[in-house]
């Protein structure tokens, strides 16, 4: 699929109750491009491919718009451009070992580039003061993911099923803080290595025919979560490593009431 869209700006010359604020803009002038191709194939019985990969490209302007109108103080002109690029691609392999076991391989990559200048153009000097500033960025983060899930045996109430896996995010970022408006120094990067485990188990089904106890299941999981500064210059910031469990139940006394308790822990850092 492709889409275009193209939005001509507002300006306040177009709206009486504007015409006081001066020249300038309302709303911005905008264009955007987007594409998306998707593909799923059965490479064997056992196998298959799925795969999407897009992108966007988008134009965001603003004319000068005359600030004196605001405050007769500052004879000043402000003017705003912004492109932003974004591309992604998506992959995953799905292989079913058996009838009872599957395992996933699935691999993601995205980018999102922004180019924005605001101009400042000051006439109360001589010459003209024009001063540009440049908040432009750039991320990308690389994600793989492995996953093996299945049955590990089976109780009287049903199966007990697992599922066990590990990943890595590879993040990277340079130019302009969101926060700051500053450039950063060299490129910001991380590192982010997990492993996963869960066991879910049903204890107890109607057809057992417990008292009180219609439905009864357990699931129990962990994850190990690690953080490595992978920028440039070394910022030193790993912000360590860390094993959360997380536990759940699901108790129903009769069919028309279900009774769920989780307890878990969480370990995340800041966004880079």
């Amino acid at each position: 699929s492709y889409t275009y869209n193209s939005a001509s700006p507002l300006m306040t010359s177009d709206r009486d109750y504007a015409a006081g604020a001066g020249e300038g803009n309302l709303t911005s002038m905008d264009i955007r491009h987007s594409a998306f191709a998707m593909v799923s194939q059965d490479v064997t019985d056992r196998l298959t491919l799925d795969a999407d990969i897009g992108g966007t490209w988008r134009k965001i302007k603003n004319g000068f718009t005359n600030l004196s109108s605001f405050n007769p103080i500052f004879d000043t002109r402000v003017a705003s451009e912004g492109r932003t690029k974004q591309a992604w691609i998506n992959t995953a392999l799905d292989y079913r070992v058996d009838d009872a076991t599957s395992a996933d391989l699935s691999a993601s990559y995205s980018e999102v580039d922004t180019d924005s200048v605001a101009v400042l153009n000051t006439y109360n000097r001589t010459p003209p003061l024009i001063r540009p500033s440049d908040t432009s960025t750039s991320h990308a983060v690389f994600d793989v993911t492995a996953k093996v899930d299945g049955t590990l045996f089976e109780l009287p109430s049903g199966k007990v099923r697992y599922s066990v896996g590990a990943g890595l995010i590879d993040e990277r970022f340079k130019g302009a803080s969101p926060l700051t408006l500053t450039q950063t120094a060299g490129e910001l990067g991380r590192r982010t290595t997990s492993a996963f485990g869960e066991v879910f188990a049903p204890l107890a089904t109607p057809s057992q025919n417990i008292p009180f106890i219609t439905r009864l299941s357990l699931s129990l999981a962990a994850r190990y979560t690690g953080y490595e500064d992978t920028s440039e210059p070394p910022l030193g910031r790993d912000f360590g490593d860390a094993i959360d469990p997380k536990i759940g139940i699901h108790w129903s006394p009769i069919e028309a009431l279900g009774l769920r308790a989780t307890y878990g822990t969480s370990f995340r850092a800041p966004s880079v």
